[in-house]
């Protein structure tokens, strides 16, 4: 009976420490950011950040009753963030602050979260609670808490997908494959380019089933995909009419295409003597042609031209210098990994990246967690295809990656100094190539 109480007295102490911790981040958010809460759509915290304008101009007109199709038949953005942000601008005089107190909650949040996921894989409030600790001093999570960008509450469903990933279950795959399909719909409705996720959780449930013995059928990626596509059907629907030409999800591939093709000056601060923007100054890859001025003479019945107008002139450019734009490429995906080298941030998303890769070959060698390390390589292999093809902003890498890299790190940290510090503890059986089902607390 004793013991009973003391168990208990620790669990409740844990959470408390738990949320006193999300509690703590918020403050000290609230604290960084507080210059910012008198801000109009953009901020001085981040200037060259201006697409808040054209997220809130969308919201806006829902709120005012112009509709729909007046804010999103031109395609241009997928619809999830701006109907996020509707729901302050219909009911706040000044929906930017609201919008920026409810993303420092939201990024805040992900704390209990990897919390409840660490627990659900380690088995250990404690160890849970010191890999919740990394999780609230990662400044990257937090960085665009007070911007109008879709990068907070992605990082947040990042994080959510993960955790339903932990609690998939081969012997109930059908329902159990549920979850992780109508969150990476969620995502992929705050930006397309998450549409590269979805191959990413077959592949990580194909690995579980296939490690539990279950065989791996076509049913275990029927459901998710026609979950997913389901959800995105009424969208693909909607837009398509709208451009009278079939438009999966937007009319903006094309023009990033291009972009990330080299067509057009590396100006914009985030560039700034980036390995990216050295490479396409040496390769003299600007396009001399003008096509960038161009785009914005489209009208908004034409975007689904102006897409492949654009494609068009990416694969031209490909065609015309393949061996350049493949250099070119291959810089834009080491300056995603922080190998710019221009600062503190770039050598801190270096590291981050190259003790993420050393935990996951350390676990995969030890034959531990293998699920999640082929998670982070397939996510790897995501943000590196994004980079190469498009634009390689740090942002791009930080929603996808820096969620399910931590989680490598921790749980390679906790095998490590279980297995070689701790006298007894070698060769232990706990986390291997198995994924525990989701703690309920």
């Amino acid at each position: 009976m004793a013991n009973r109480d003391t168990n208990g007295r620790r669990r409740a102490a844990i959470l408390i420490a738990v949320l006193g911790l999300t509690a703590l981040n918020i403050l000290a958010q609230t604290l960084v950011f507080r210059d910012t809460f008198d801000d109009g759509i953009d901020t001085d915290y981040l200037k060259p950040y201006t697409d808040g304008r054209d997220y809130m101009g969308r919201a806006l007109r829902l709120v005012r009753g112009e509709g729909f199709t007046a804010a999103f038949r031109d395609g241009i953005r997928m619809p999830g963030y701006p109907v996020f942000l509707a729901a302050f601008a219909g009911s706040l005089e000044r929906p930017a602050r609201g919008v920026r107190i409810a993303q420092i909650i939201i990024s805040a949040a992900a704390i209990p979260l990897s919390w409840l996921l660490l627990l659900s894989l380690m088995r250990s409030r404690g160890k849970a609670l010191l890999g919740a600790s990394v999780f609230a001093l990662w400044v990257p999570f937090y960085y665009f808490s007070p911007v109008l960008y879709a990068e907070t509450a992605s990082i947040f469903l990042i994080g959510l997908l993960c955790y339903s990933l932990a609690g998939f279950d081969p012997v109930r795959r059908v329902w159990t494959s549920i979850p992780p399909a109508i969150i990476t719909a969620a995502l992929i409705y705050m930006k397309p380019n998450h549409v590269l996720l979805v191959p990413v959780f077959l592949i990580f449930m194909a690995y579980v089933s296939r490690r539990r013995g279950v065989p791996v059928g076509t049913r275990l990626f029927l459901a998710p995909v026609v979950v997913v596509l389901l959800l995105l059907s009424p969208w693909t629907v909607f837009i398509s009419r709208c451009q009278n030409s079939l438009v999966p999800l937007t009319t903006h591939g094309g023009w990033n295409l291009y972009l990330g093709s080299g067509g057009y000056s590396h100006t914009t601060p985030w560039a700034a003597g980036s390995l990216a923007t050295r490479a396409w100054e040496d390769l003299h890859l600007s396009d001399e042609e003008g096509a960038a001025d161009a785009y914005g003479r489209y009208t908004v019945e034409t975007r689904a031209q102006a897409d492949r107008d654009y494609r068009k002139r990416a694969l031209a450019r490909w065609t015309r210098r393949p061996l350049a734009l493949t250099a070119y490429g291959a810089c834009k995906i080491l300056h995603s990994f922080g190998f710019s080298f221009r600062g503190p941030r770039d050598l801190v998303v270096m590291l981050h990246f190259l003790g993420s890769m050393a935990f996951s070959v350390y676990l995969w060698k030890r034959r531990r967690w293998r699920e999640w390390v082929l998670l982070l390589w397939m996510i790897t292999i995501a943000v590196m295809a994004q980079a190469f093809l498009f634009l390689p902003e740090l942002r791009f890498k930080t929603v996808l990656f820096d969620f399910p890299a931590l989680v490598v790190c921790i749980l390679g940290a906790g095998v490590l100094l279980e297995s070689d510090f701790l006298p007894g503890r070698r060769g232990g059986t706990r986390g291997i190539d198995r994924v525990r089902p989701a703690a309920i607390v």
